[in-house]
């Protein structure tokens, strides 16, 4: 009897250890909500060139944002390759850290996408930035969405590539 109570006691020890440990990633706190407008273009890419590599973003009319990865500079053929034939989108489709919410608000875009944490769920993070024509935008400052924390402000010039096709904005994580 007394090996049965001292087992059960372990056993309740250790799911009540981990339920307590269970944590969740972020949630996106920006509505997602369909771009009618014409501040930006949105029937390609836009890129950042840094460091011999881009950094490409794809923004969709429904509101969300794909990202690209950061393909070098010298392989941005074949990656556009994999962005039209859908290998890219099928090597990606299941990844949260590459989707993404945008919103325009008159000359500012609010872009909200998960990160890796060390360790834990997703994190939330957003940029904010500034529509300087249908072509150019400047993100300038970025902070944790859910738990805010100093916002760090930089620099950043993302420029429109007309492509086509381009992924598939299907995925299960913006709803």
């Amino acid at each position: 009897m007394k090996t049965m109570r001292k087992t059960w006691a372990v056993v309740i020890f250790l799911a009540f250890c981990a339920c307590r440990g269970e944590r969740w990633d972020d949630k996106l706190t920006l509505p997602r909500q369909n771009y009618t407008g014409s501040e930006l273009k949105v029937d390609g890419y836009y890129y950042n060139e840094s460091d011999g590599s881009y950094h490409v973003l794809f923004f969709y009319r429904n509101g969300l944002v794909l990202d690209g990865g950061y393909p070098l500079v010298s392989e941005i053929e074949s990656t556009e390759e994999s962005y039209s034939d859908g290998t890219y989108y099928s090597s990606i489709r299941d990844i949260k850290t590459r989707w993404g919410i945008f919103i325009i608000e008159g000359r500012i875009i609010k872009y909200e996408y998960w990160i890796p944490s060390s360790g834990g769920p997703l994190e939330s993070w957003r940029a904010d930035g500034e529509i300087l024509n249908d072509t150019t935008i400047r993100f300038s400052k970025s902070w944790r969405s859910c738990k805010p924390r100093k916002k760090t402000e930089y620099e950043q010039y993302f420029y429109f590539k007309k492509f086509s096709p381009k992924p598939d904005s299907t995925n299960s994580y913006t709803n």
